[in-house]
């Protein structure tokens, strides 16, 4: 810009500006476009200068700004919402940003504010997701294991096998990929002495803070003695797996697995209510998040 200026006829001028005035003097001369500042202290230091702190403010609103864009994204990319992308780089220097920059520095401690009370809406959003997701995912798991071990009881009960007397009854889930290492492992930690049944579970289990699903099986293992079930227990948690305690008769699980399934369509329909609200804060964002873009830059400028 420099070298553009210099090929034009240049005069050396001096401004005395008052320091409330300053702000609003810059930003006007700043849109002329004509002007060339000069640096009248150039030995002192970044740190040291008088505004430096104004400086920090404008750069910790524009990690927030990173933020909220990088959220936004994601959020668009979770629910398939093309269209708050195609907000983004719509902006058109107008009434909006002119208002931002009226009120000269005061702004800044407006949208500071904003910002502020936007950044922590969006954690709250965010973390309870997150929280739901997971309260959802366990629930998916427990039904899909009560209902497989359910199953495979009532089978052995028509087969004439049931009654497992003294046994103690051992259910969870693992992921599918460990199943061949967990069988072994727990063959010679029983010495044998141990009956396993692992099913693949019908429904993939949504990982929670993602769009993804895991394949998991459920297992049902009867062995004898609580001090060989802790060992187990202790094994299998080493390999990622979950365990759950298992109802004594069919009527409890028929009942734990009803009350999972209406906690299942609760949690649905509060993730959905989340999902709005998030949806109303990303609509926000990407309608202003090129005016506040250039604004932070003009800021930092100026």
């Amino acid at each position: 810009m420099g070298d553009f200026l210099r090929s034009q006829p240049m005069t050396l001028v001096q401004f005395v500006i008052p320091f409330d005035v300053a702000h609003s003097a810059v930003n006007e001369l700043g849109k002329v476009g004509v002007v060339q500042f000069r640096d009248l202290n150039p030995e002192v230091s970044a740190p040291q200068r008088f505004f430096v702190n104004d400086v920090k403010r404008i750069d910790e609103m524009e990690r927030k700004l990173r933020f909220f864009y990088q959220q936004t994204i994601n959020f668009a990319n979770k629910y398939k919402r093309n269209d708050l992308l195609f907000r983004f780089g719509s902006y058109v220097d107008s009434n909006t940003d002119s208002e931002l920059l009226s009120s000269g520095a005061g702004s800044v401690g407006h949208l500071e504010g904003r910002f502020e009370d936007l950044e922590n809406r969006l954690n709250e959003l965010t973390h309870g997701e997150e929280g739901l997701r997971r309260m959802l995912s366990d629930t998916v798991e427990k039904r899909n294991v009560l209902e497989i071990v359910d199953r495979d009881m009532q089978a052995a009960n028509h087969q004439g096998f049931g009654g497992a007397g003294s046994l103690s009854t051992v259910i969870g889930s693992i992921d599918r990929a460990r199943v061949g290492i967990f069988e072994r492992i727990i063959w010679r930690l029983t010495r044998g002495n141990m009956y396993l049944k692992v099913a693949d579970m019908d429904e993939n289990i949504p990982v929670p803070d993602s769009t993804e699903f895991e394949e998991k099986s459920a297992f049902m293992i009867l062995t004898q003695g609580s001090h060989i079930q802790e060992k187990i227990k202790k094994l299998g948690e080493a390999f990622g797996a979950t365990f759950y305690d298992c109802p004594d008769s069919h009527s409890e699980f028929q009942r734990e697995i009803r009350e999972l399934l209406n906690k299942e369509t609760d949690l649905g329909l509060v993730l959905g209510e989340n999902a709005k609200g998030s949806e109303r804060e990303y609509l926000d964002i990407a309608d202003n998040y090129d005016a506040w873009r250039v604004w932070i830059l003009k800021e930092k400028s100026i």
